[in-house]
């Protein structure tokens, strides 16, 4: 039962901002009777689920098409963003949390599933990859790995099929009877500069935009993981990637291939089209391995293929094969063959490049509180995201990225303060209060790690020195620099490097960063 708090609530959070749907009610109009209206709207609610219906005027949605990439002339380069009835919005977040929330209790979702969850990222889905990446190149194994691309994953979904997904994981009765009645007969029109399009019926898929779609979309494809036996699975809403390390190149194309197999049927039983033309794969070797060049051949299977041919007939068949890349941009992260970063980090250098052309011709026109705003959102954000993963790499890569960082600060910094140092510009890092890049590294791997003790087993002393009072963890050996950027080699490191009672006093994730922050600070000329 939904009561008259809970939807109070959820208006008090809605975004004003947000465009109205065909109902012309505004967010706004309707804070200002919240009081009035949110015993109607949760008596209506009730009797939604209790009837197992919903109105057809609240199906209706208006589409604006958002560019992602490419020609602007081809349709299929358009994300398709529904703007929803505002009764309609509050009706799903009350009814999703029903469903979600039991998700949650009772860990059902994979843990490899990274998207539309709390407390998951994708810092942390590319954090567990480098990672795992790392770990097996440290053992001179060969890392291969599938990016998998679903065509319109959210547009193309079958509706029996996430319905049918709903009660599997125990969403019965009244429930499901309303998420059958909300997807059936959805209608929509186009919306571009106040033009609309005639309207039309929608048969597949849901709503993108909507509340239910990213939550619909986990729990149907939460059971693909059931199917992929060997390989390593790696998450996020509808960007999956598959990866399988072994010293053996035959080993890896007999696995590999064999997952994808499993992934392309499962996908065409549960109503999702994999793009085979834009699924890539990648081999990542280390320059240590014995391994000469490898040449392995994934192809990916009609399911016409996998159900009519044999083992010995999919060999010969005429199958696409799935294009083997040098580099792949997965999760933001532009990721290489030798696993290096120097291709990802030219292009936050780049960006920075861009900031700081814009920045200069700024620093005239406005004040320095609002540069450090504009340093702050534009060229911190975007040399923080990926960092844990990305950061990992040689120094002489990070290098670049903090000269453009010392090019900033000049900015920040008034001629005064540039003239006292002397051309040493290294110490505008603790004039300003920014923290250098070779040091936001340690900073964001410390606070990654901080509730965590995965990594951090105390070193065990025979007998009591004054260096067994100092609470050290164990450092494992490594084979080579991939070991050194293991969480498990680089954790213990950093934390050995801090001052024994420096984190004794954290009460929040907050306070964690600002203690860090001024103590990387510290250690700047």
């Amino acid at each position: 039962m939904v009561s008259t708090e809970d939807v109070a609530k959820v208006i008090d959070r809605l975004d004003c901002n947000k465009s109205p749907g065909t109902d012309q009610i505004r967010v706004r109009d309707l804070k200002l009777i919240k009081n009035s209206i949110s015993p109607v709207i949760a008596k209506f609610i009730n009797m939604c689920l209790k009837k197992g219906v919903y109105p057809n005027e609240l199906k209706k949605a208006i589409i604006r098409p958002i560019h992602k990439q490419g020609s602007h002339q081809e349709y299929t380069n358009y994300r398709p963003i529904a703007i929803l009835n505002v009764l309609n919005k509050i009706t799903e977040k009350l009814i999703v949390k029903q469903v979600s929330d039991p998700l949650k209790k009772n860990n059902i979702i994979s843990d490899v599933q990274y998207g539309f969850r709390p407390n998951r990222s994708t810092d942390m889905a590319l954090s567990k990859f480098t990672d795992d990446v790392n770990t097996a190149l440290n053992e001179q194994k060969l890392v291969m790995t599938i990016f998998i691309d679903f065509k319109k994953a959210c547009d193309t979904l079958d509706q029996d099929g996430l319905l049918q997904s709903m009660e599997e994981y125990g969403k019965r009765g009244p429930v499901n009877t309303w998420f059958r009645n909300y997807l059936k007969d959805r209608t929509l029109e186009v919306n571009i500069s106040g033009t609309s399009s005639d309207v039309g019926r929608i048969k597949y898929g849901v709503p993108t935009g909507s509340v239910y779609g990213p939550v619909g979309y986990i729990i149907h494809v939460n059971g693909m993981t059931n199917v992929i036996k060997s390989s390593s699975t790696y998450m996020y809403a509808d960007d999956t990637c598959l990866m399988y390390c072994d010293k053996g190149p035959k080993n890896v194309q007999k696995v590999m291939q064999k997952d994808l197999d499993n992934t392309i049927r499962w996908a065409h039983d549960n109503g999702i089209i994999i793009n085979v033309s834009k699924t890539k794969c990648m081999l990542i070797s280390s320059p240590y391995s014995h391994q000469k060049q490898v040449n392995i051949v994934i192809k990916g299977h009609t399911y016409d293929c996998l159900h009519s041919s044999g083992a010995s007939g999919m060999d010969s068949c005429r199958c696409e094969q799935i294009e083997q890349v040098e580099s792949y941009k997965y999760l933001g992260l532009t990721i290489d063959n030798k696993f290096s970063w120097n291709l990802h980090i030219d292009q936050v250098c780049k960006k920075l490049r861009s900031v700081l052309g814009k920045m200069y011709y700024l620093k005239y026109m406005t004040s320095r509180g609002i540069l450090y705003m504009l340093y702050h959102a534009l060229a911190d954000s975007t040399i923080g995201y990926g960092l844990g993963s990305y950061g990992l790499t040689f120094p002489v890569h990070l290098n670049k990225i903090k000269a453009l960082q010392i090019r900033l600060l000049k900015i920040l910094a008034c001629n005064k303060i540039k003239n006292e140092c002397n051309k040493e510009y290294e110490k505008l890092f603790k004039i300003c209060k920014i923290v250098p890049i070779d040091k936001k590294i340690k900073m964001t791997l410390v606070v990654e790690q901080f509730m965590k003790s995965e990594h951090k087993k105390e070193r065990e002393y025979g007998y009591p020195t004054r260096q067994s009072r100092k609470r050290k963890y164990v450092v494992p050996k490594s084979k080579n620099y991939f070991g050194r950027r293991t969480r498990g080699w680089i954790v213990p490191t950093l934390h050995n490097e801090l001052p024994p009672d420096l984190l004794g006093g954290v009460v929040s994730k907050n306070h964690l960063k600002n203690i860090l922050k001024k103590h990387y600070l510290s250690l700047c000329p």
